[in-house]
């Protein structure tokens, strides 16, 4: 059962959303097909299905960011350089899951990447609203979709600070929701080295005995592997 990994990044949200789209379909129309998508979008402030319009503050009009709805879960939330977003585009079924319902997967999608993030000393733990925090501070945010069985969207990790983009939207629901990042809790790595231990933590959680395999045109080669530092968005 072959899962095919794409990492992109700079790219657009609405390119983004048209491969997740693309690789749901496809994976609706073709048992045994699963996909990975992992990115680092332009900055982009996104609002899920519950998301309420005064959770969007003023300045987020006016601060050069694009916003979009999307059809995920959740409420409203920043997407940008510094961050790592988990897309696993997974037909359920195949992975022992019911075909209905998100939150057995979200189970078992949060608690590898907690176990991965303790494994690099980062103390993480669950909180709410939902996500994984370090001293009551958001690193990793949630949303999910699911559509005929398959399960998309997923998690954003934050590998540098992420601080000023917030301040435009109340995260989550929440205003003032505090965010941290692996740079402030000292871990270093580049986006590479981060995005092969993400698919060796969600193979280990997931698909095990399965071939985890690079797009042919996702020039994993070709990304920088300039070691994340400080603060970067639009």
């Amino acid at each position: 059962m072959p899962i095919e990994i794409y990492n992109r990044r700079g790219i657009g949200w609405q390119d983004l959303e048209n491969l997740r789209q693309q690789k749901t379909r496809l994976a609706i129309q073709t048992p045994g097909s699963h996909y990975l998508i992992l990115s680092e979008p332009e900055a982009t402030f996104t609002g899920g299905k519950r998301a309420s319009d005064f959770e969007l503050l003023p300045g987020a009009r006016n601060s050069g960011v694009s916003i979009h709805r999307v059809s995920r879960g959740g409420r409203w939330t920043y997407h940008g350089p510094g961050q790592m977003l988990i897309y696993p585009v997974f037909r359920l079924v195949d992975l022992g899951f019911p075909s209905r319902g998100v939150r057995p997967f979200l189970d078992r999608l949060s608690a590898g990447l907690i176990e991965w993030l303790v494994g690099l000393d980062v103390p993480a733990t669950l909180g709410e609203p939902f996500g994984i925090y370090v001293g009551g501070k958001k690193i990793a945010a949630f949303g999910l979709s699911l559509e005929h069985g398959v399960i998309s969207h997923g998690a954003a990790l934050y590998l540098a600070p992420q601080h000023s983009a917030f301040e435009h939207i109340h995260p989550c629901g929440v205003p003032g929701q505090k965010t941290t990042s692996l740079l402030e809790c000292g871990v270093r790595l580049s986006w590479d080295e981060v995005s092969a231990q993400i698919v060796e933590t969600l193979k280990k959680s997931f698909l095990p005995d399965s071939d985890w395999a690079y797009n042919v045109g996702t020039q994993k080669n070709a990304l920088s592997v300039k070691t994340i530092t400080g603060e970067s968005h639009g």
